[in-house]
């Protein structure tokens, strides 16, 4: 509720959204329509005072960055490029708090799940496009999000 901000050139002007707790939710428009701006908003990268977003009786909009538990996965992917893709995802079960007794068994999962194997040790520079979204995605679901 309440997704308001003006950036000058345009709007974005959305009272309410309600957004179904099962499937898939896709937001689609053309170039500049204000996607990206409205997920920035959304998950915390951009101020949006007055935002509420109910989940499971939380105000998500309310909660500091970790305790929302988003899982985002950028069009740039924005891996660290010094890290190897084990470390990118390693980054957000660190950052996350997951369990240490727990990592060890996501990471082979996300790896075997993936189709990782080829280039876990491999620094995120030196990965290909499709490798660094499948990296990508497992970091963001390392994390154990709430959405994805």
């Amino acid at each position: 509720q309440n997704l308001f901000r003006d950036y000058g050139n345009f709007q974005i002007e959305v009272p309410e959204w309600t957004i179904s707790d099962q499937g898939i939710t896709a937001l689609w428009g053309p170039s500049g329509a204000g996607k990206t701006s409205i997920f920035r908003l959304m998950i915390g990268l951009e101020p949006c005072p007055g935002m509420r977003w109910i989940f499971e009786d939380l105000d998500l909009a309310q909660l500091p960055m970790a305790a929302k538990r988003l899982g985002v996965v950028f069009q740039s992917y924005d891996l660290f490029p010094h890290m190897t893709a084990e470390q990118n995802v390693q980054f957000s079960q660190e950052a996350r708090k997951i369990p240490k007794s727990e990592r060890a068994q996501d990471l082979e999962h996300l790896r075997n799940s993936l189709s990782l194997e080829s280039c876990w040790r491999r620094k995120a520079q030196l990965l290909s496009g499709g490798e660094q979204q499948r990296v990508a995605i497992a970091r963001a679901l390392a994390g154990r999000p709430r959405f994805l």
